[in-house]
């Protein structure tokens, strides 16, 4: 008897389009299925999710397929929002049908009527988590992404070319609270406890807040590290300029900086914590360049996929 679990997990090549979408044309991406989440990416070797369709936040409306085109036509409740897929062959196509249906059915979307991401901006773009999930799940050494609602910071992530304009690095402690460390223009490096963040409103100032897990092994050593840093840069200014972007190399120790935008001093935090190599330049460091580990030197170390918090879940 085949194990439930291997015919529910599914990878693989296939052609997708969407309804209510800019994109008219069929895209080749490569799909994952597990876990009641369908996810695609540009090619099979990329880390960086492109978008995920999680069955326990949406209610699937209806499913069908056709032999002829080898298509599946998958529809949501409160929507009509289509999401069409093409397989190569009709083994491909009834493959992907049996782990599709298997994997929606045991979702809660199927248990109940769920439409409220549905009708999110790009609902498909993110892993959504709520904030008690963000508040359960995060650990000293992640990262928060931040993409602000102002005109300047527009212009910012047109001259970076990111889709994120600020960045912070978490730190946990026992008693529960969850710490931001940044640097911001206003209050220079300062430590923000999550708690006040909220009851002052401040995500409101953000059409995004993107978590990213930090994947590796935590000793005692590094968390030491990590604290000595922090004694060291917590109220030092803000600072950036053509002199520090055009800097080649980096001339002083991890928080011995005097001044840092928000970038810089997670990658001098990383520095510290043995996640960066020593030698790096921390100030050619970009919040976008977050987004994707293969382009940063971490050391025994990779991050999980971006997840946004979404404060209606």
């Amino acid at each position: 008897m085949a194990d439930i679990s291997a015919v529910a997990s599914k990878k693989g090549w296939l052609y997708k389009k969407s309804t209510n979408t800019v994109v008219k044309k069929w895209l080749h991406r490569f799909f994952t299925l597990n876990t009641c989440r369908l996810t695609y990416y540009h090619n099979e070797d990329e880390d960086r999710q492109r978008g995920v369709f999680d069955f326990n936040q949406l209610t699937v409306s209806s499913i069908n397929s056709t032999m002829k085109k080898f298509e599946i036509r998958i529809e949501f409740l409160g929507s009509d929002y289509t999401l069409r897929l093409r397989a190569e062959n009709a083994e491909e196509l009834s493959n992907w049908i049996l782990a599709l249906n298997m994997n929606i059915g045991c979702s809660l979307g199927m248990r109940k009527e769920l439409d409220s991401v549905i009708h999110k901006e790009k609902f498909w773009r993110y892993q959504r988590i709520s904030d008690y999930f963000f508040r359960r799940h995060a650990n000293t050494g992640d990262i928060l992404l931040f993409r602000s609602k102002g005109f300047l910071a527009k212009m910012q992530r047109g001259i970076t070319r990111g889709a994120f304009d600020h960045i912070a690095l978490i730190m946990c402690f026992a008693s529960g609270k969850v710490i931001l460390l940044e640097a911001t223009e206003k209050d220079g490096v300062a430590c923000l406890e999550w708690d006040y963040f909220i009851k002052m409103n401040w995500h409101k100032m953000y059409s995004r807040l993107v978590y990213k897990s930090l994947e590796t092994m935590r000793t005692d050593g590094m968390i030491r590290d990590l604290e000595k840093f922090v004694k060291k840069v917590d109220g030092k200014k803000f600072g950036i300029g053509p002199g520090k972007l055009l800097r080649k190399k980096k001339n002083v120790q991890p928080g011995e900086e005097n001044n840092f935008f928000c970038s810089e001093l997670v990658a001098s935090a990383y520095m510290a914590m043995g996640v960066f190599p020593s030698d790096l330049n921390s100030s050619k460091i970009w919040p976008a360049d977050f987004l994707n580990h293969k382009k940063l030197p971490l050391i025994n170390a990779s991050f999980g996929p971006e997840m946004l918090i979404d404060f209606d879940l």
